[in-house]
């Protein structure tokens, strides 16, 4: 009865307890803020710990613009791969490439640009692409990327896999591919 009393009422059990949460997240709030803005005037006081924290960010501004224009520079790769079509500078770096792996045996630089227009509308049929991470080897940088394509011809349908890793060098602010550290294409028949 006085139950039933208290619900005509209007009362609501749960009220009570999302005041109690909001309270909650309100006080975490305000500490955050309070010990944000101690910690930042603390910095803004501390001229060594300042510039620490600037050349910081600076750094890692430096680190991401690094990995744009080595992107950009392995995406230009990409684009030819997928057209079938080298640049000069291009076809000379992969005539030097140490060597592909193709069914066994060690082909040559020129026999992979063979291997890249024999495969027509390459683009199309690229399933994957897999990026390796760049790591300082002496005083350059290798990296790498990996695809994954179909071909179809009349013998019936492969996946190929073409691996290429590349040596980088910094020169006045800009990346080179200085040489393919590594160039395997791998072919697997279907079914």
């Amino acid at each position: 009865m006085v139950t039933d009393n208290i619900v005509n009422q209007g009362y609501d059990p749960d009220k009570n307890r999302r005041s109690k949460k909001r309270f909650k997240i309100v006080s975490i709030i305000f500490v955050v803020l309070i010990v944000g803005g101690g910690a930042t005037f603390f910095l803004m006081e501390n001229d060594k710990v300042r510039e620490d924290l600037f050349s910081f960010f600076k750094a890692g501004k430096e680190r991401a613009k690094d990995t744009v224009a080595v992107s950009n520079l392995i995406d230009e790769f990409t684009e030819s791969l997928k057209e079938g079509k080298f640049t000069r500078s291009q076809k000379y770096i992969l005539k030097e490439a140490a060597y592909i792996k193709k069914s066994g045996k060690k082909l040559k630089g020129k026999s992979f640009l063979k291997f890249v227009e024999r495969n027509e509308k390459t683009e199309t049929n690229i399933y994957k692409i897999k990026d390796y991470g760049m790591r300082k080897k002496d005083e350059h940088y290798v990296c790498g990327r990996e695809f994954h394509f179909v071909e179809r011809s009349a013998t019936g349908v492969r996946n190929n896999i073409i691996k290429i890793k590349f040596t980088l060098q910094k020169k006045d602010d800009k990346w080179f591919i200085i040489e393919i550290k590594e160039l395997s294409a791998m072919t697997m028949k279907r079914g």
